[in-house]
């Protein structure tokens, strides 16, 4: 007589990996992502560069490698990938690394270096300047007018104090989950099998 009842474990195989397994695996990855993301800061602040410079911006590109390393790792362990696998994982590494992230720039911005907004607001202001002073030297009418109306717009951002650390923290947030969902969803689909 043939034992045509699989196992648990014999299902789970065919199945590949469990939620609670991605949900862990997600949290590591996420972790590790947003640790380096850290470091990551670390390395522009002692640059001297500002929090406003658009290198502070590219910490989000750091999850995305390692969502594809999970979807890989996932894809590989279980010898396929669903849709819903990959849309896990990636959401659980998104999570972990945005909520660390955000935490950090709340607490560097509020506590460790209270002036850190307000340098790199200036330093903002100061860049514009040096474009509307360079097109007057040139008597390019257009772009210094151009850079003036953007001059007067930076500035009254600044006067209105709307960057907070709460803000850059809910910025933070919001691009980790806008990047990391589009990536995830269309690298599930692509990897699935």
């Amino acid at each position: 007589m043939i034992n045509t009842q699989k196992t648990s474990s014999e299902l789970q195989e065919n199945e590949g990996m469990d939620k609670k397994e991605i949900r862990n695996l997600g949290l590591k990855l996420g972790a590790c992502a947003g640790t380096i993301a850290i470091v990551y800061f670390f390395a522009l602040y002692l640059t001297g560069a500002k929090l406003l410079d658009p290198f502070f911006k590219f910490d989000l590109w750091i999850t995305l490698p390692f969502i594809l390393v999970g979807l890989v790792y996932v894809r590989k362990a279980a010898n396929r990938l669903k849709i819903w696998q990959g849309l896990v994982l990636g959401f659980y590494i998104t999570i972990a690394c945005a909520a660390i992230i955000s935490v950090f720039y709340y607490v560097f911005l509020m506590y460790v270096d209270t002036d850190f907004i307000q340098q790199g607001e200036q330093a903002r202001l100061l860049l514009i300047q040096s474009f509307i002073d360079k097109y007057q030297k040139t008597a390019d009418i257009k772009s210094v007018e151009y850079y003036s109306d953007i001059y007067k717009t930076t500035k009254q951002l600044v006067e209105s104090k709307k960057n907070t650390p709460l803000t850059f923290a809910q910025d933070k947030l919001f691009w980790q989950y806008l990047t990391g969902g589009v990536f995830t969803l269309i690298t599930s689909i692509l990897f699935r099998k």
